[in-house]
């Protein structure tokens, strides 16, 4: 408040301020009228004024501006160019400022400062101008336009208006419309509109054609038209528009009135109004606040100020917890100028609490996440993307999640993390629902901090609150106020910080728009319709399962493996625990929990003494047992009691939790295995009960305390106790399997089992019974006579009493029977006339009747749907005895549910007379008796008769039981039945006769597998023609509802036979309408069959008519039904098998298909999880039947036949074994090998399978050879022809191949011309080298070489000497063979690089021959002489000169060894070898016998002089025309033709490589064959290019490998032996 002294100083101060106000008001009022008077003479001198020659100036084309959006490229382009680019007065560098300028944000990022206009344009071209995706743009901007979620002419017409604009735009892209587009944008479009505008369309069409694209787009200008009318006459408001126009109403401080007094009311003051009175608080007559402060002034006088909020005390400016070092800024404040503002908006922003926190993963490493701190929320949230990067175990859950406006969805995964702080002075663990997403970005747009004014010295939760980013974790009410701390901070009012242990959390309101509103609503319900579904599950047929899941097998395998038994046999059994749970700290809930027991036991008296008795005896039997030491301590479980005072036999039950959760938040039944049910299930056990004429029920006493846990294990069932609750409690652990743990039940009923079976020889009676007719502990059976009965009951006391187990409550229906029973453990005796009745699994018996009664207690209270559900729950008939009474309770539950009552809501006055007629009926429930035992003496036939019959409200199956003795008396008894009420979706009577006729072959099946009777003849019958004409048709004739229906009757009903029967003796007509316990009593037709069955012989009439109905006719396929079947022929195998050749990979793949199959035929009991071994080898012996059925139908059609196969597995000896496959017989059946050995399956040998399963095999068994593969297959498969599959198998492997590649070779190539051409000796020579050779020189070791001349016509050698590695050395050598020899033409050679693994001096000499040496170069090119090398490391294209090397070693070491020479003496030995070698035989010189010489290349060495001059032919001259010199020439020439006819031609014969083979080709794959390669390691290459000889073959390649380009010889490759 204004202090006193200053009240004059301000008043003058308000009275200044307001004769400015008037002033203003007035200046205002005055130029609005000279501006209406200016308006309208301007208008009028206009007017006057206008002539039509006046030009009218236009405004300035703005240019177009580009921000990136490619769909808005062409446009941009098209006005950019016709404004800049074709003006001819701009130049470039102006055309590229305008260009710059146009661009935004993604567009202007594309620009450099490089460049110039060309360039940018042609960029922009390059990036935007994208056909494609602006085709794509164009199209998706009408598929994902927004639902119109309310009638609004507003959103039609944008809707509209985006519809032409794209469909302009693909039009001008040359995308014209078509009738198929048409159709499809017109339903496209239609899922866009409003349902009424949808339903205003569908009235407008007249006839069932397509409708017409521009109609439907003239309809919807229309419907705009009419709605903009009606908008603006009558405005449309929905409850999302009057909540935006409420948030964004504007309201007004300024009260208006016509007339009002000035005088003020407080002073009575008639020169001053209220609001310009000035007076003390003390003063104030006002009962109002501010509502910001709430200090006693008025709300328009408050000034914003930072508060500083304690929780007890009020806002005050508190400096003091403020550090020093920042102070707040209260510069604003003390400047702060008058408010002056009179509107406020109310569009704001709502702010939500977020922090930044650290999760545990899977390996304990600390993960940041990002939290929504949520008060409204039961539970916590995570996303499934933060879940899988934590890599957290998800355990499977089914929880319906609900939140705003009770909209629900299942949660399915759930998981349990440990969060952290920063500074890790925080920890809790949570449980975490994992849901795929929990809310969009928060905040949805980036906040402006200019208007949030946070101190510095705040640490904020989460620093970059401001800025739209993923949740990842929802934290609920349950952590929400623990991690709350003391003090808040306000700003501005409207923002609140609230210190919490993860730092401060910012929440509250800011200036700007809210587009989505966020509510933090989330409940964890239990659906409590999914509660009433599970209730009619009695009435369901459940088989037991054949095979246990995962944790099944898993429980029973660690129960085979840990239990034993002591000296008193007494089994001990070890909890089956999970692997890797770590349980926290429980004992301090169980301390809670026992104090608030003790609470209610205080209460009352009569439970404390029991409770306290049933701990004492707990103890004093030795089943629990006093802990001193507390340190090995696992888990303490808290416990309660269930105590009903109206129990005859057990009025308090004490109830053991293992499922409260430690500080872990995992309990006890969180780190046990359930296992599974070992026990028939309630509806066989009773059923067989029913045919006993002595009948009996007992129960084994304290069943799960007989049964000891593993010492070691006796820490995880501990318990707190105390006998006052003043004491101190103590602590005990459970010797026992304790009722409350997840794997008690299991346990126990386990262990009865092994029981009988340990025991199964000296109590085969009793071993049966166990197995059969134990519900947990309660034992249900009988015999045909009292001998049998007494001796089966001796037998069960002594078959448990070795178990160390007692019965008790014995109950019989023969007195004599229960005399052998002590009065302490009999459950009933015939003199108590207190007690006639027992129950037993729900059932209340008669043992003195021998028959059943019901009784019920109706509610008395209000009725509403949930006390009408609790009385029909009381109706327990688990055999279906009182159907037609319980299904008209169903009726009426059902047509409750119809209404959506709701579950305390009192029922409709229609309603609740229905149900009080139904529930008064009830009551004479207590009349009925249903005799128990079924059959009679001396028995020679039974029979099994089964209705089944449907009404619009229910359909129900019954099965009768019909006896006939020796003497033909017929007795016809109820066996059971079951009913359902029909479904709500509207389904055709014959159909719902269907369904009931498949319950009913359910119902059949499963009597028959439960009685364990010889069942004599079994039939069925149903009043529907229609069904019996179905079932008589085959199932692939009709459509896919009846067929899988007919498919399954005909599986459960194969051995039985179906019949019609009237409807008036149908007694399941009676359950499909139900019937009031009263007229049930003496309905004969229900309790005793129809009457044709009471006759001894029974006709039964068959129709077997085919109906002409429509309902018929209408199930069946027509022929252009289309239908999906499962086809064993060859071509769908081989889609199967071109799915992969792995083998194992088929077999899966199979194997999931039946698995598929399987679960859409029976969705109630879908497999899941890993593929079991059974599921395997049924698709592997599927794929088997279908290869063999397609390669050997004709032999296994002859094997059926009985008849011997044909063609090549004659001699196997085959047969069909139980499965259908075809095996070898073969001759070993008295071997001790297993089954597929001694009869392996038989594979065709072209099959593709065939190959799948060897190539399996070979990878399996790590590339085994041809022979090792063959036997490692026939011990399970024999294909025919294996050898050779299983070579090439193994020469097609690549693997196998690198480890023993074949280098690839080619026919042998023709001689060269050089080769076969006359020709003077070493005209045409091939040199090569030899050597080192060491000699003696002076005293010294001294090595030399020896190089080799050989001609390439004559085969003739020279042999000659280099003594060094030089060049000069080398063309002394050629200059003396030139001496010698003559001067060559052409000299062949090697390529110097296939020495690489010669020594160093040898690869230095040869680099002077291949490297370019100047000296040696200009000889050669001086002489005129050819130098040709050969391709690198092909030796064999030098094969000649080769073997003149290995010739002249061939003598060079026999004659030489290792002796040292002289110069002298080698060089005469060296001459000698080339003497010889020139002697060696070519060819005979003439076919005359006794002609012995021979052709040998010194023939040619002989005659002529060195350089002599050529001979013209003188063969074919006579001798006398000759003179001596010309006969020696004609001598010399013959010697060629010699040569030529006979030498010649033995060089035409191939002695190797004689097949042609295919060319190698450019881009094949190869390895290269390398000298001094590590193990493993190839050289792969790809031919890049090939050399083709004169014959067109190729002989050499270039190769590119990773390190270079090689040409190589193709003996030096190897081609891999890739498929296409």
């Amino acid at each position: 408040m204004v202090p006193d002294d200053d009240f004059e100083e301000v008043e003058s101060s308000l009275s200044e301020i307001e004769d400015d106000i008037f002033q203003i008001e007035v200046s205002l009022k005055s130029l609005l009228h000279e501006l209406r008077l200016n308006t309208s003479d301007s208008n009028s001198s206009d007017a006057k004024s206008i002539d039509k020659t006046v030009s009218i100036k236009l405004p300035e084309i703005p240019l177009p501006v580009f921000n990136g959006k490619i769909e808005e490229w062409n446009s941009f382009k098209q006005q950019f160019l016709n404004l800049i680019n074709d003006n001819p007065n701009l130049t470039e560098n102006q055309k590229c400022y305008y260009l710059r300028s146009c661009l935004r944000n993604e567009a202007k990022s594309i620009e450099t400062s490089e460049d110039n206009y060309q360039s940018l344009l042609k960029a922009l071209e390059e990036r935007f101008e994208n056909k494609r995706i602006i085709v794509d743009t164009h199209i998706k901007n009408i598929i994902n336009h927004e639902k119109i979620v309310h009638e609004s002419a507003k959103d039609l017409r944008k809707l509209l208006d985006n519809i032409h604009k794209n469909l302009r735009a693909l039009k001008v892209l040359k995308y014209d419309r078509n009738d198929l587009s048409n159709v499809l944008l017109i339903n496209i479009i239609l899922q866009k509109l409003y349902r009424e505008t949808r339903k205003q369309f569908e009235l407008s069409l007249v006839d069932n054609e397509v409708p017409d694209f521009n109609e439907f787009l003239e309809f919807l200008e229309r419907r705009y038209q009419i709605l903009n009318a009606i908008g603006r006459n009558v405005p449309f408001k929905s409850k999302h528009s009057d909540a935006h126009e409420q948030m964004n109403k504007t309201k007004s401080l300024f009260a208006k009135s016509s007339n009002f007094s000035k005088s003020c009311i407080l002073c009575k003051d008639d020169s001053h109004s209220l609001h310009k009175c000035f007076h003390k608080v003390a003063q104030c007559k006002s009962k109002h606040s501010c509502f910001h402060c709430k200090a006693r002034h008025h709300s328009l006088l408050h000034r914003p100020q930072l508060y500083i909020v304690n929780d007890d005390s009020s806002p005050s400016l508190n400096a003091s917890s403020t550090p020093a070092d920042a102070t707040p800024d209260t510069s604003s404040l003390s400047n702060a100028s008058p408010l002056t503002s009179c509107f406020v908006t109310q569009k704001k922003r709502v702010i939500l609490a977020a922090s930044v926190v650290y999760v545990l993963d899977n390996s304990g490493s600390i993960r940041k996440g990002r939290a929504l701190l949520d008060s409204g929320s039961m539970c916590n949230l995570m996303s499934s993307d933060f879940a899988q990067t934590l890599g957290l175990k998800k355990e499977k859950i089914n929880i319906p999640v609900s939140g705003i406006s009770d909209t629900a969805f299942n949660v399915k995964r759930k998981s349990t993390g440990t969060i952290l702080n920063s500074d890790g002075s925080f920890s809790a663990t949570l449980d975490f629902l994992v849901i795929p997403k929990i809310t969009d970005l928060m905040p949805s747009t980036s906040i402006d901090l200019e208007e949030i004014k946070i101190p510095s010295y705040v640490k904020l939760a989460d620093p970059n609150f401001f800025s739209p980013a993923k949740v990842d974790l929802l934290i609920g009410a349950e952590l929400f106020f623990s991690i709350l701390k003391g003090n808040r901070l306000c700003i501005n009012n409207s923002l609140i910080l609230q210190e919490t242990v993860f730092g401060h959390v910012l929440s509250g309101t800011v200036e700007g728009k809210q587009e989505i509103q966020h509510c933090g609503l989330i409940s964890q319900v239990e659906n409590l319709d999914n509660l009433v579904k599970k209730f009619w599950e009695v009435e369901n047929i459940t088989d037991i399962p054949t095979s246990k899941n995962k944790e099944e097998l898993e429980c029973e395998n660690h129960f085979m493996q840990t239990y034993r038994r002591d000296k008193d046999g007494k089994y001990i059994v070890s909890l089956p625990l999970k692997e890797n749970m770590q349980l926290g700290n429980s004992i301090q809930i169980a301390k809670q929990r026992l104090d608030s027991l003790w609470k209610r036991l205080n209460n009352d008296s009569s439970m404390a003494n029991l409770y306290c008795n049933f701990m004492k005896e707990y103890e004093e039997l030795g089943h629990m047992q006093k802990i001193d030491n507390s340190d090995n301590l696992k888990y303490v479980m808290p416990h309660h009691g269930v105590y009903r005072v109206d129990s005859s036999t057990t009025k308090l039950r004490v109830v053991f939790d293992a499922s409260a959760a430690s500080t872990s938040g995992i309990s006890l039944n969180n780190c046990l295995l359930k296992g599974g049910g070992v026990q028939d299930d309630l509806f066989s056990i009773l059923l067989r009960f029913l045919k006993h004429q002595v009948a009996f029920t007992a129960d084994v006493k304290k069943m799960y305390r007989q049964i000891w846990v593993n010492p070691d294990q006796c820490n995880f069932q501990c318990i707190l106790w105390k006998n006052r609750s003043c004491e101190e409690p103590s602590l005990y652990k459970l010797l026992t399997v304790t009722y409350g743990t997840k794997s008690g039940p299991y346990l126990a009923t386990r262990v009865l089992n092994q029981l009988a079976t340990d025991e199964r020889k000296e109590f085969p009676l009793a071993s049966a019974v166990a197995l059969k007719d134990f519900y947990v502990d309660d034992v249900l059976s009988g015999a045909d006579n009292v001998s049998s009965a007494l001796k089966l009951q001796q037998e069960l006391i002594s078959l448990l009493k070795a178990g160390g187990m007692d019965l008790h409550k014995w109950c019989a229906n023969n007195e004599m029977f229960l005399e052998n029973v002590s009065t302490v453990d009999q459950g009933y005796q015939f003199g108590d006339s207190d007690k006639d009745t027992v129950k037993t699994l729900g059932l209340r018996w008669n043992p003195k009747e021998d028959c059943f009664n019901f009784t019920i207690t109706p509610s008395v209270s209000v009725p509403t749907k949930r006390t009408v559900l609790a009385d029909i729950a009381k109706l327990f008939d688990p055999l279906g005895f009182l159907g037609p009474v319980i299904v008209k309770a169903k009726i009426f539950l059902q047509k409750l549910w119809l209404q959506k009552v709701e579950w305390d809501q009192e029922l409709p006055h229609q309603e609740k007379v229905k149900w009080k007629r139904l529930r008064d009926c009830l009551n004479d429930l207590t009349n009925v008796r249903i005799q128990r035992y079924i059959l009679t003496d001396s028995i020679k036939l039974l029979e099994l008769h089964g209705f089944s019959e449907a009404s619009k409200d229910a359909f129900g199956a019954v099965v009768d039981l019909r006896c006939i003795t020796i003497l033909n008396h017929v007795k016809v008894s109820l066996l059971c039945s079951k009913s359902k009420v029909a479904p709500l979706k509207s389904v055709t009577i014959p159909r719902l006769e269907l369904c009931v006729a498949e319950l009913l072959s359910k119902l059949i099946s499963k009597a028959v597998s439960s009685l364990n009777l010889k069942i004599d003849k079994t039939y069925l019958y149903s009043d529907s023609t229609i069904v019996l004409a179905w079932i008589n048709t085959s199932p692939h004739l009709l459509k896919i509802f009846v067929s899988n229906r007919i498919s399954r009757i005909h599986e459960l009903t194969k051995a039985f036979s179906w019949h019609h029967v009237k409807t008036s003796e149908n007694p399941a007509d009676i359950i499909s309408r139900g019937m009031t316990p009263q007229q049930l009593m003496g309905n004969s037709l229900w309790w005793n069959g129809p009457q044709f069955l009471q006759q001894v012989t029974v006709e039964l009439s068959d129709k077997n008519d085919i109906p002409t109905d429509d309902d018929y006719l209408y199930e069946l396929k027509r022929e252009s039904d289309k239908t999906l079947a499962l086809t064993l022929n060859s071509t769908f195998l081989d889609s199967l098998l071109s799915i992969s050749n792995n083998y194992s990979k088929l077999i899966r793949v199979v194997s999931f298909l039946f698995r598929f199959v399987n679960n859409s035929r029976n969705p109630k009991s879908k497999l899941d999880g890993p593929l079991t071994t059974m599921e395997l080898q049924r698709a592997k012996l599927f794929l088997i039947k279908s290869v063999q059925k397609i390669a050997f139908q004709d032999n296994v059609k002859l094997l059926l036949q009985g008849k011997q196969p044909s063609g090549k597995i004659k001699n196997l000896n085959p047969f069909l074994d139980d499965n259908g496959i075809l095996r070898v017989g073969g001759r070993i059946h008295n071997s001790s090998v297993n089954f597929d050995q001694k009869h392996p399956i038989i594979l065709p040998d072209k099959s593709n399978f065939t190959k799948t399963v060897i190539q399996y095999f070979h990878l399996k068994n790590m590339h085994l050879g041809q022979q090792n593969l063959l036997y490692c297959v026939r011990r399970e498969f024999w294909p025919l022809n294996g050898r050779s599959i299983c070579r090439k198998i193994v020469h097609s492997c690549i693997t196998c191949f690198k480890a023993k590649p074949l280098t690839y070779d080619q026919i042998m190539g023709s001689l060269p011309k050089e080769r076969v051409n006359v020709n003077s000796p070493f005209n045409c020579t091939g040199i090569d080298f030899c050597g080192p050779f060491f000699i003696k020189y002076k005293g010294q070791r001294k090595g030399i070489y020896h190089k080799i001349y050989v001609c390439m016509v004559t085969k003739a050698v020279h042999l000659d000497i280099v003594s060094d590695q030089t060049s000069e050395a080398f063309i002394a050598c050629l200059k003396r063979f030139f001496s010698r020899q003559g001067k060559l033409q052409m000299i062949f050679s090697d390529n110097g690089k296939n020495f690489v693994s010669a020594n160093s001096e040898l690869k230095r000499l040869i680099l002077i021959v291949t490297k370019h040496d100047d000296c040696l170069s200009n000889f050669i090119s001086e002489e005129g002489i050819q130098w040709k090398f050969l391709p690198p490391r092909a030796p064999n294209f030098g094969g000649l000169w080769e073997a003149g090397v290995k010739s002249f070693k061939f003598h060079f070491k026999r004659v030489v060894g290792v002796s040292k020479l002289t110069y002298e003496e080698f060089y005469t030995i060296l001459h000698q070898i080339e003497g010889i070698l020139n002697s060696r035989p070519l060819t005979p010189l003439s076919s005359d016998m006794d002609d012995l010489e021979v052709l040998t290349p010194g023939h040619f060495l002989i005659g002529r002089p060195i350089i002599a001059i050529a001979e013209p032919n003188l063969t074919n001259v006579e001798n006398n025309r000759l003179n001596l010199w010309q006969k020696t020439s004609k001598m010399i020439q013959a010697i060629w033709k010699k040569w030529q006819n006979n030498y010649l031609s033995t060089l035409q014969q191939r002695n190797k490589w004689m097949i042609k083979k295919q060319n190698l080709k450019v881009g094949d794959m190869v390895l290269l064959k390398e000298e001094n390669l590590p193990c493993c390691k190839w050289i792969l290459g790809r031919i890049i290019d090939v050399f083709c000889g004169k014959d067109n073959v190729v002989r050499v390649v270039n190769v590119k490998t990773h390190s270079g380009i090689y040409k190589r010889s193709i003996s030096k490759i190897a081609l891999l032996p890739l498929e296409n």
